[in-house]
């Protein structure tokens, strides 16, 4: 049966990978041996950054999960691949509201999320990414 949680299916692959690059011998004598180190190292590398990544945003959607106004401060999140701060992210609920079809791709796009759909479904689509799950509008009298 399947692991129904994707983090201990993260770290199994690591964990699998990491037993991979112990069997590459320590110092390859040919050329191929160096470039397959060299590939496997990069590999590893690339691994980690998104994994961390990973991490990092689990905790700033945890915390954006409280963001409940307009106005509340948003936790930002990273890139999804590089692990990098995102800039301009947006401060509140009511920024990204306010973000135009351009922003919107582009913080989908950091996040790994597809972008597809209205402005709207996509700023729906970007307020789940960041976490935000429980925004309630105000309501007019």
């Amino acid at each position: 049966m399947a692991n129904e949680n994707p983090k201990v299916e993260t770290n199994n692959a690591v964990n699998q990978f990491t037993k991979k690059i112990a069997e590459v011998p320590k110092a390859p004598t040919t050329a191929k041996g160096k470039a397959l180190q060299r590939l496997l190292g990069g590999f590893e590398e690339r691994l980690t950054a998104r994994i961390r990544a990973m991490d990092a945003n689990e905790l700033s959607r945890l915390s954006n999960a409280k963001c409940v106004t307009a106005g509340r401060t948003l936790t930002p999140l990273v890139n999804s691949v590089t692990g990098a701060p995102i800039s301009n992210f947006p401060k509140t609920i009511r920024a990204i509201k306010a973000l135009d079809d351009v922003e919107v791709n582009r913080l989908l796009e950091e996040l790994q999320q597809p972008a597809t759909g209205n402005i709207a479904s996509r700023r729906s689509c970007l307020m789940l990414a960041v976490g935000v799950v429980g925004h309630m509008e105000p309501t007019q009298t």
